[in-house]
């Protein structure tokens, strides 16, 4: 079990779209303890203020522990708090499922693409 954690830093991208931020994870990795800190550093430097919200491409993410699952619903409370949209886009199937299971639809909107 221990090989599906990954102890390398997170390869994060962030650019605006439509006036969100779309951030990507940009390589085949895991969202765990080991590396969901670097996610906590990204998402504290966008400015959610000057934006309508966040479009978190998971695409490359084959798994997701709770750590990263509570540091993504953390940062999907702080967007509605804000009064700003959370969308996690392009999920693989497993993880899609993982979110389904535990209820987090209520958090943020799943997409297969960028919202028109």
């Amino acid at each position: 079990m221990s090989e599906m954690f990954n102890e390398e830093e997170l390869k994060i991208s962030s650019r605006l779209y439509k006036n969100l931020h779309l951030v990507e994870i940009t390589q085949k990795t895991t969202i765990d303890l080991y590396n969901c800190r670097d996610l906590v550093e990204f998402f504290k430097d966008l400015n959610l203020d000057q934006s309508d919200g966040i479009i978190f491409n998971i695409s490359q993410v084959n798994y997701i522990d709770s750590s990263g699952l509570a540091t993504i619903i953390k940062q999907s409370r702080l967007c509605i708090e804000k009064n700003k949209k959370f969308y996690i886009m392009r999920p693989n199937k497993a993880v899609s499922h993982l979110f389904q299971m535990v209820g987090f639809e209520k958090y943020f909107t799943l997409v297969d693409d960028l919202p028109a």
